[in-house]
């Protein structure tokens, strides 16, 4: 009695192991199509922040300065909870600053909250760390 209690147990913890990494798995592609499209954030000037995430990896920022906006181009991909980012502002592969690296908090189809892993970058890093919201 006491094996089919033990091969009971063994077949539960493998069932339960496997729909975790399945879900994990399904979130993380669920994040990456919820990411896709135009974000806004304000920054306390009179025009925010735009972020717009394309289809297959392309991304635009769209950054207030000085009266005018700024487009700046990159790429961004998403692997389990965490948001990869790149932009030409920060430099080419060969500089330390090229990629950033987000944890997503939070995402929904209006709410999209990132906290910074790593990025040195540092203009990069101070304006992407934060809540925005779908435009």
């Amino acid at each position: 009695m006491r094996i089919y209690f033990i091969i009971l147990l063994f077949i539960s913890i493998s069932v339960l192991g496997n729909t975790g990494s399945d879900q994990s798995e399904a979130s993380a592609a669920n994040w990456a199509t919820l990411l896709v499209g135009t974000w806004h954030r304000s920054t306390g000037e009179a025009e925010s922040l735009v972020a717009n995430f394309a289809q297959g990896g392309g991304l635009e920022f769209t950054v207030p300065v000085n009266n005018q906006t700024d487009a700046i181009l990159g790429t961004w991909s998403v692997d389990g909870d965490t948001l990869t980012l790149t932009d030409d502002a920060c430099g080419d592969q060969s500089r330390s600053g090229y990629y950033g690296y987000y944890k997503i908090v939070t995402i929904d189809q209006n709410h999209l909250g990132l906290s910074l892993i790593n990025d040195y970058c540092d203009g990069r890093s101070i304006e992407i760390a934060h809540s925005w919201t779908r435009q």
